[in-house]
């Protein structure tokens, strides 16, 4: 038998999504707007773990500009650069999508990796020393 969990000020308004997509109908994206519109009060541990990973982020930002900066001629994958940096390619693959957008680094073209025999991106520091903040 289901219990009934109390509401308390932490899960006050907070819905599963799937009870979201069945009030709006068979529609996803009704569904998905209504969502997004939905207030979510997070705990003080949620604020607390949303402030480390961003500090997090930004951290393992600098260090990649840093690391950039220090070979500023070389062209690196993201397969490298997670030797490189001791990063997993997901945080690689971020903090690569960030710092192009940023302008700090560009793709300069294409290479095979050598574990994978995949073509992949290459990117380097942009000539003229990047997008500094």
């Amino acid at each position: 038998m289901d219990k009934m969990k109390k509401e308390t000020p932490e899960t006050r308004g907070v819905q599963r999504r799937s009870e979201n997509v069945h009030s709006k109908g068979s529609n996803k994206s009704q569904a998905r707007k209504f969502c997004a519109a939905k207030i979510i009060h997070a705990t003080e541990t949620q604020r607390e773990a949303y402030a480390q990973t961003a500090t997090l982020r930004e951290t393992e930002l600098q260090r990649a500009r840093a690391f950039f900066r220090r070979h500023p001629r070389q062209a690196y994958s993201r397969a490298r650069l997670c030797d490189e940096l001791g990063l997993p390619i997901n945080h690689i693959t971020r903090i690569v999508y960030d710092l192009i957008e940023a302008g700090f680094i560009e793709v300069v073209g294409r290479a095979v990796n050598p574990r994978s025999n995949i073509s992949v991106e290459v990117v380097r520091l942009v000539e003229k020393g990047g997008g500094d903040e």
